[in-house]
């Protein structure tokens, strides 16, 4: 499996949580939803339990704070296998699809400058062309 752990985890964590405050995380090539996880936990979810507590009175959060992207649809409910069982499922969306429409996505969505980190773990390839749909679209946040 290729997953983020060791020094790739920590790193990816403290980049997480120096991102600026209030903006979207937005990952591009989920797996099976190991990083979403790491990025949703270090941007401060609260894991609940796989099954929801409804005397626990807390609310479904409307804006997720990680959207993770994935091509391959076996891949997409792998991973939201994972963020059930992890308790970050209220906190991450997992969008099936190319990366190359996730910038309009986002857009649409959360409007401008709202992207403080964007995590690209897909393609290499397709690393210039995806940065700069972000880019030309206005989503990345300014860094502080």
């Amino acid at each position: 499996l290729k997953l983020a752990g060791g020094v790739k985890r920590r790193l990816l964590e403290k980049v997480a949580r120096l991102a600026p405050a209030g903006g979207l995380v937005v990952e591009l090539g989920t797996y099976i939803g190991y990083s979403a996880t790491l990025l949703a936990l270090a941007r401060g979810a609260e894991p609940l339990p796989p099954s929801p507590d409804l005397q626990s009175g807390q609310a479904p959060q409307a804006r997720p704070l990680v959207v993770s992207a994935e091509l391959d649809p076996v891949n997409c409910v792998v991973a939201r296998c994972v963020h059930c069982l992890a308790g970050v499922a209220g906190h991450v969306e997992v969008w099936p699809g190319a990366s190359g429409d996730v910038a309009h996505y986002v857009l649409e969505r959360f409007g401008r400058a709202s992207v403080a980190l964007l995590f690209m773990d897909h393609r290499g390839s397709l690393f210039h062309d995806d940065l700069q749909s972000f880019e030309e679209l206005g989503l990345l946040m300014d860094g502080d």
